[in-house]
């Protein structure tokens, strides 16, 4: 039962979903940029995919057996542990909100947590900024069983994306893809062209068209009648572009605090000094602000403090790893055979 009088509450939509139904979505380089079309642009899609991958890598950890089987074995019964949250990070990272609805036990106890997509859910808010429940497909549910994970949330209510606080970015980007491809649709500038001291009549045109047509590729290219071959360098404009198409990765790769390298976009490659640096801050900078979210969420709703097992987190650098085994060691926190056993060995 909707615990709220009807007339008391209104349905509040988050900026992109409000330019999406008044059709407003444009970027000024004319291409409509939301969370469906954002992801045609690879940089987008790589980033969104790497970053909701590396969170649902690793396992959430509760005090109760019966709660940690639900969060790390299948949160409601269909989709496996990893794939809810490799979803509700899309949706976050995506939309700046993702949903799940609590379904509780006559005991009082969890019993799923179904995932919602975030286009199914919109807030209730009383003036002036007061969150009342939420509708899913329409129908009213209490904030105690929802589970609303943002980022982005400058009014700590509802999360915005970084799609649709970066659109002139993305819609740049995506406006220069477009490009390319119509450039390769009506065909590709050519790499040369043949000079003739003379105008060719109609019939030596043909006959040189279809010598060349003959040409097997790799073969001697022989000019007769004076025909020089002169080959086109790359322009400015053509120079210009491909470095605003790398440019535009690189966009994303800050629109979404990740190192360019995890985007394939180092034109040099990564040394190993840097590969290291650069896991140190994905962990540190890029998905542990995430992590605190979920973290955050999950401990306020199921009343009861809810974390991600990082333990294996630290086999991305080994000095680092024996390091800490050392302290560890020392601290008489852990034994030189348990140290071993998590390294796998007998």
């Amino acid at each position: 039962m909707w615990p709220f009088k009807q007339k008391e509450t209104r349905s509040a939509y988050t900026l992109p979903e409000l330019e999406a139904l008044l059709g407003t979505a444009n970027s000024r380089s004319g291409v409509a940029v939301d969370s469906s079309t954002a992801q045609a642009l690879t940089a987008v899609f790589s980033a969104v995919s790497f970053i909701s991958k590396g969170v649902a890598g690793y396992p959430l950890s509760a005090s109760t057996n019966a709660l940690d089987d639900v969060l790390n074995q299948s949160p409601d019964g269909v989709m496996t542990a990893y794939h809810w949250r490799s979803a509700v990070m899309q949706n976050l990272l995506l939309t700046g909100n993702a949903y799940s609805r609590l379904r509780w036990k006559r005991t009082g106890q969890l019993d799923k947590v179904e995932f919602l997509h975030s286009s199914r859910v919109s807030t209730v808010i009383e003036p002036p900024h007061k969150l009342k429940g939420y509708l899913v497909d329409g129908k009213p549910v209490g904030r105690s069983n929802m589970l609303h994970f943002k980022i982005n949330a400058y009014d700590g209510l509802v999360g915005k994306s970084p799609i649709g606080v970066c659109r002139e970015s993305v819609g740049l980007g995506l406006a220069q893809q477009n490009q390319a491809a119509d450039q390769v649709k009506n065909g590709l500038r050519p790499n040369g062209i043949i000079e003739f001291p003379a105008a060719l009549g109609a019939t030596a045109g043909q006959k040189f068209r279809e010598s060349l047509s003959k040409r097997t590729s790799g073969d001697t290219l022989i000019l007769e009648g004076g025909g020089s071959w002169k080959s086109i360098a790359l322009s400015n404009v053509d120079a210009e572009f491909l470095e605003s198409r790398r440019f535009s990765v690189d966009e994303v790769a800050r629109m979404f605090n990740l190192d360019k390298i995890w985007l394939q976009n180092s034109q040099h490659g990564a040394r190993y000094d840097e590969l290291g640096a650069s896991q140190k801050s994905l962990l540190t900078n890029t998905l542990q602000p995430y992590m605190i979210e979920l973290e955050s969420e999950l401990s306020l709703k199921l009343g009861q403090p809810i974390a991600f097992n990082l333990s294996e987190i630290q086999r991305l650098d080994v000095k680092t790893r024996y390091e800490a085994y050392k302290a560890a060691i020392d601290a008489q926190i852990l034994s030189p055979e348990e140290v071993r056993q998590r390294e796998g060995f007998k």
